[in-house]
């Protein structure tokens, strides 16, 4: 059975009341549909193969070729702090093959050769509706 999560899941609120604030540094507005809070995604599993596919939001530009080429110091202290310490149930977002959160822990990922958990803001799914009391 897959697993479903909403963004409230992975997000705390105040990340949340973010998200509609078009000028946040790192705002998945343009991502998501009207309807997100009523909504659920499948987390699916990337592999590290698949890392070299994933964009920048420019949906361009490979995010591991940005790291490589642009990382500054803290971020490549960052990212090898995280691959230490390497976190299995950190879930990134992304729609289709562009990365929206998780550039750091999937950089850690790709150092590792581990897997990522991920959600796709593609493809939404109708938020399940509470079972109602047993007859």
């Amino acid at each position: 059975m897959s697993r479903l999560i909403a963004l409230a899941d992975i997000y705390e609120p105040d990340e949340l009341d973010d998200f509609d604030d078009e000028e946040h540094e790192e705002t998945l507005c343009p991502w998501l549909y009207e309807d997100w809070r009523d909504q659920v995604f499948e987390v699916t599993i990337l592999s590290p193969e698949q890392f070299s596919d994933l964009l920048t939001k420019d949906d361009i530009t490979p995010v591991l070729d940005v790291f490589h080429d642009h990382a500054e110091d803290w971020q490549i202290e960052l990212v090898a702090s995280k691959a230490k310490e390497f976190d299995a149930d950190r879930i990134v977002v992304r729609h289709g093959m562009t990365l929206l959160d998780g550039y750091h822990h999937v950089a850690a990922a790709a150092q590792r050769g581990e897997q990522v958990l991920c959600i796709d803001l593609a493809y939404p799914l109708p938020a399940p509706t509470p079972a109602g009391p047993a007859p």
